[in-house]
């Protein structure tokens, strides 16, 4: 019950001048104080399907309708299922509720009821039923209220409540349909206004919306107009209120009537207002658990929010699903097997199709902050600065490898034996020499004649790009090298002494390969500039070390191989 000026005086006054009365024991009503009238009072809201137990947590709402305050003493709560069994009763003790005030009754003890509750009955009405059932209460043999909630099964945590675009009386809520679930979080996890006035039922004409003050049709989606982009199902710490998922919209359409939820068939949130939810073309849509930025991550961008939670994809719970749809048409879903804390899944921008985020290898884990930067993911914006198989990150955002076609590059010089390390691979290093422009990132290298196992693999999240005529030297580190290199070999890879074949793949085909045989003692083996022979190195770089790290190899006569 909310305290308005002057209660205390009404509680006097209804002690004085309102007469107690005493339980009749029956499912007919008590012996209310005073004149209670059908209609003075009317039930605008339930809560059967709380959030977790509903054991403790289930409540409802009763308004005074009147133009005095009544004294709830003696009013016989009544419970019972839609066919009339397992009827339960409970007859109120006193409790004085205003004039145009509510009050919220629930089915808690009255030393545990939560402060949104005035008024404990605790198990007396039993446990509400989640798919409707029906409330009254009753004054003796008069029925002063009595109404049938809605269904609430797949509303976990919901409120159903009264239209509150019209004043609470005890002929709407005759009809369900006049009674819409609650979008309003009062409490992590549940929806309602208990103890307030109820959100507005949107008024929804049925394939239209208003537009400037206009009624005019809807521009519904079609299939392929909606696309699943990118969801965030586990979120840093506590995933209450973070939430998301977005959608790609391809063209300009009107969102009126799109539902989401978890399970085929069995919507949890739709987009229902009476004005038009037209997105424009090639733009994206987002739906989250919370709009309120100091609750949902620091995302000031929300269009709509749902009260579902997405499952965490893994082995041990099963697949998590998505779907999106229209009335009963699914437009587009997705499944996933696992996700990642703290970062979005996140499809690649080149295959926004409703068929193509069918296939995994087409999601990625975006790394890019939002927000309070706790989470990562670009909700409500294009997934260009997300990275994805075959792309690189050029700046802040990311484009497609450019890989080096048959042709594009040469291994030039390896060095194998080095003289100054009783570690080989702390010295050894190679060169390839660019004919043309192209990006290093997916390239595989191996040292073996199959020219088929690969060792390492430049899996560099940034672009590495080259020119025509780089000499891009691979190498474990600075060591006695003239200058840095360009790319660092990762550990455990060692270029073979004897037998020795380099060679290079970009998506699994060869692109060039350097049987360099037998390597000498600290001496390069290094192409002719003809590229007709393998010659060893005769300029000294560093100590007993010979050769021309990432610069143009010179000519050379003497120990030579022909290829």
């Amino acid at each position: 019950m909310r305290n308005k000026t002057g209660l205390f005086f009404a509680i006097v006054f209804a002690s004085l001048a309102l007469a107690a009365c005493g339980d009749d024991g029956g499912g007919s009503g008590g012996e209310c104080s005073g004149d209670i009238l059908p209609g003075d009072l009317v039930i605008t809201e339930v809560m059967a399907n709380p959030a977790g137990m509903d054991t403790g947590q289930e409540w409802f709402e009763v308004y005074n309708a009147s133009a005095a305050a009544i004294d709830l003493g003696g009013l016989t709560l009544d419970y019972h299922k839609p066919d009339g069994s397992e009827e339960h009763s409970h007859v109120m003790e006193e409790l004085v509720v205003e004039s145009g005030d509510y009050v919220v009754l629930g089915g808690m003890t009255p030393d545990l009821k939560p402060s949104y509750v005035d008024y404990g009955f605790g198990n007396d009405l039993g446990s509400f039923l989640n798919g409707g059932a029906v409330l009254a209460l009753k004054c003796g043999d008069n029925v002063i209220d009595e109404t049938t909630y809605p269904d609430a099964e797949s509303d976990d945590g919901v409120a159903f409540g009264l239209d509150g675009n019209v004043a609470p009386n005890a002929v709407d809520n005759d009809s369900v349909d006049n009674f819409c679930p609650a979008t309003v979080e009062f409490q992590s996890g549940m929806f309602g206004s208990p103890g307030e006035s109820n959100e507005p039922c949107n008024l929804v004409v049925p394939g239209q919306c208003t537009q400037a003050g206009n009624m005019r049709d809807t521009v519904p989606p079609a299939a392929g107009d909606i696309v699943i982009s990118e969801f965030l199902a586990d979120s840093e710490g506590a995933d209450t209120g973070k939430e998301w998922f977005e959608i790609y919209v391809a063209r300009e359409v009107d969102l009126n009537g799109v539902t989401a939820g978890v399970e085929i068939g069995k919507p949890k949130v739709s987009i229902d207002a009476p004005e038009c939810v037209t997105v424009p073309a090639q733009s994206y849509f987002l739906f989250a658990a919370s709009d309120d930025m100091l609750l949902n991550g620091g995302m000031d961008n929300v269009d709509k929010t749902f009260n579902f939670t997405l499952k965490n994809g893994t082995t041990s719970t099963g697949d998590g699903l998505l779907f999106v749809g229209i009335g009963d048409t699914v437009l587009d879903q997705i499944t996933y097997t696992d996700s990642t804390v703290a970062q979005s899944t996140a499809l690649d921008p080149a295959m926004l199709d409703p068929t193509a985020n069918d296939d995994p290898a087409n999601w990625t884990l975006c790394e890019a902050p939002y927000g309070d930067e706790t989470n990562h993911g670009t909700p409500r914006a294009s997934n260009s600065t997300c990275s994805f198989s075959g792309m690189c990150k050029d700046g802040d955002t990311f484009r497609a490898v450019n890989p080096p076609g048959e042709g594009d590059l040469v291994i030039s010089e390896t060095l194998a034996n080095p003289a100054l390390s009783n570690t080989d691979d702390a010295q050894e290093w190679f060169e390839v020499e660019a004919n043309a422009d192209f990006d290093l990132n997916g390239l595989a290298f191996g040292d073996n004649v199959d020219n088929l196992t690969v060792s390492f693999t430049v899996d560099a999240v940034d672009c590495v790009s080259v020119k025509s005529g780089d000499h891009v030297l691979f190498a474990h580190g600075m060591g006695d090298l003239p200058r840095a290199p360009d790319v660092i070999i990762p550990t455990g890879f060692s270029l073979d002494n004897m037998n020795g074949n380099l060679f290079v793949l970009s998506r699994d085909v060869l692109l060039d390969a350097l049987p360099y045989g037998t390597a000498r003692d600290g001496k390069a083996r290094a192409l002719n500039p003809n590229g007709a022979a393998i010659c060893d190195a005769e300029d000294n770089y560093a100590g007993g070390n010979f050769g021309s790290p990432g610069d143009a190899n010179p000519a050379s006569t003497t120990q030579c191989d022909p290829l």
